[in-house]
């Protein structure tokens, strides 16, 4: 029988190895305990995701725009890990005032306020300029160290082009049973 025998890299190419940063998408009601409109299913795939994503990072980020209790927060401050809501502050997005009266509504997940579909380039360009400033404050929180990143999965590609310069950028999008 053939065993397959795991070879650590020599230290010197250790220090070589940029840092790891783990983004875990998900659908924003997944990160509260509340969980309104998530299944039982999503709810437990992504706290048991996230529970081992936890492993060996130094630092917690997350998209948590309003919400003040995420799971996120509460799983990273018993493993004495330091968490920061990346998202754009509330302050901040109404002196940008990126939507016009009228033409806003609920995001999907009901927590927070978004350009209407019948401006979808307006829309995305919101979306870049969140993605960009969550790489921004998340980048000079990590200081190259291992991290995760907790964001909606519809900012996973483009925060991975943004960190991949510095980082080992792993995405992980579980098979929530919401998305299939």
């Amino acid at each position: 029988m053939r065993y397959l025998v795991w070879k650590a890299p020599a230290a010197a190419n250790l220090k070589n190895m940029p840092p790891v940063l783990k983004l875990l998408g998900c659908y924003h009601q997944l990160q509260v305990r509340s969980g309104r409109g998530a299944s039982a299913y999503d709810s437990k795939l992504y706290t048991n995701t996230l529970a081992e994503l936890l492993v060996g990072v130094r630092i917690v980020g997350e998209e948590a725009g309003g919400m003040m209790d995420t799971i996120a927060k509460t799983m990273a401050e018993a493993a004495h890990c330091p968490y920061h809501n990346v998202d754009i502050p509330r302050v901040a997005k109404e002196q940008i005032r990126y939507v016009v009266d009228g033409q806003q509504e609920p995001n999907p997940e009901g927590t927070d306020i978004v350009i209407a579909n019948s401006f979808p380039q307006y829309r995305k360009a919101w979306g870049l300029v969140r993605e960009f400033h969550m790489f921004k404050t998340f980048s000079d929180l990590l200081k190259c160290q291992d991290g995760l990143l907790i964001c909606g999965i519809d900012h996973i590609c483009g925060l991975k082009a943004l960190f991949a310069e510095t980082y080992d950028v792993r995405h992980f999008v579980p098979p929530y049973r919401k998305l299939l």
